[in-house]
């Protein structure tokens, strides 16, 4: 990144962050710099309403998701994840062995170990969701998502994220 474009997006996060603690608008800016979405920056705005198949929020995993994300360095346990929503309530979600499909089209892959080589959390089996549960689940087979820990309560959901700037 050229020393222009560092300053822009630097100067540029200096006035957000400003802006956040003076206005203390309703939305945020944050920045994302994992491969599970696009990285880059992200509007956030509070949820108006359920999350929808195709949104993008962030989310707490949930707490035995977030300790091993945590040991295992992926994400620290006091970071939320951003990740797109890809079923919501009356989908049927099922795991059989590495492949993920919803309403019984293969969506994904899971892996069974990590990039150090360590297993990687199994469910299996099918869910059909109800009220106040969502499965998300990202494009790479790498992405921390639905593939290792199953569906979430919507509880969970903090916000919505729109992309701004990304690459």
């Amino acid at each position: 990144m050229n020393r222009v474009r560092l300053g822009a997006v630097s100067g540029l996060g200096l006035v957000a962050i400003a802006a956040s603690v003076w206005l203390q608008p309703e939305w945020r800016l944050v920045f994302n710099p994992s491969a599970s979405a696009p990285r880059g920056w992200y509007w956030v705005s509070p949820l108006a309403g359920p999350p929808r198949v195709g949104d993008h929020v962030l989310v707490w995993p949930p707490e035995w998701a977030a300790r091993l994300a945590d040991a295992r360095r992926y994400v620290p346990a006091t970071v939320p994840l951003m990740k797109p929503v890809a079923a919501t309530v009356g989908a049927l979600v099922c795991r059989d062995g590495a492949t993920v499909r919803i309403d019984g089209r293969a969506v994904g892959m899971a892996r069974l170990r990590d990039s150090l080589e360590r297993p990687m959390p199994v469910w299996r089996g099918c869910r059909r969701l109800g009220p106040g549960q969502t499965f998300l689940l990202a494009a790479p087979e790498s992405s921390f998502d639905g593939r290792y820990f199953g569906p979430v309560s919507t509880d969970r959901v903090i916000a919505r994220v729109e992309p701004l700037w990304t690459w």
